[in-house]
């Protein structure tokens, strides 16, 4: 889904940038963003809008099944697979929903992950995410696993994103990622500026992420260790 359907589908319901923000649960920065063509919305987020596209009149996505099949199809970087809202987004369930009981039991962080076996068992779908309450108590939300958002529709990635979790910590930045079933042999990081990226293979699981962090830190990691699939580092600020 690209900039002008994600606008037109905010216009064909005569809401404002701030009010669709409010509607998908988002920030009003992320909808502009996306309507500007800077990101585009997660995959969670994204089956929320082909949800709402489908409920639109005169829509003819219903029709044809623009969202994910269960068949190989010709998309780059991974495999449609019969997901949608009815399967992998359900198990999950709806981010506001588990946002809202997060606030009412008085909790800073919560995640959710659902798996689906695809291709005859051959294959799995992973999905999941997690938030974190920032400053200001506005939750700050960050997605995992092997589903992706592209223009031809979603899909299952061969590699997969691991959860991360970043603490700024004064003069430096402690980065926490989960990549279970892997050796810490296999796994690769690399620091340039304010990105740092992730990168593990094993057998038959491969990870690879590229965090954006809350400032530009030196390329060499200060510490590391790897113990039972969690990741832990320090980074030292510039």
């Amino acid at each position: 889904m690209d900039r002008t359907r994600i606008r037109d589908i905010r216009i064909g319901m005569a809401l404002s940038q701030e009010r669709f923000a409010r509607l998908l649960g988002v920030s009003l920065q992320s909808v502009r963003r996306w309507e500007s063509g800077l990101s585009r919305p997660l995959p969670l987020i994204m089956a929320r809008l082909e949800e709402l596209q489908r409920q639109m009149p005169g829509s003819e996505t219903g029709k044809e099944g623009a969202t994910m099949r269960d068949k190989p199809r010709n998309s780059p970087g991974g495999i449609d697979i019969d997901v949608g809202l009815g399967g992998l987004f359900k198990g999950i369930g709806g981010l506001l929903d588990f946002v809202s009981a997060m606030a009412e039991e008085g909790k800073t962080e919560g995640s959710r992950t659902v798996e689906k076996d695809i291709m005859g068992g051959k294959g799995k779908a992973v999905y999941g995410f997690s938030v974190r309450v920032g400053l200001g108590g506005k939750p700050v939300i960050e997605s995992f696993g092997n589903v992706r958002s592209t223009p031809s529709g979603t899909v299952v990635a061969e590699v997969r994103e691991p959860l991360v979790d970043i603490f700024d910590e004064g003069n430096e930045i402690h980065v926490i990622a989960e990549i279970p079933g892997v050796e810490e042999k296999s796994i690769e990081l690399s620091a340039k500026d304010d990105i740092l990226t992730i990168a593990a293979e094993a057998r038959e699981r491969k990870y690879r992420k590229e965090v954006l962090l809350p400032a530009a830190v030196k390329p060499e990691i200060k510490s590391q260790s790897y113990l039972n699939g969690v990741l832990e580092l320090r980074l030292q600020k510039r």
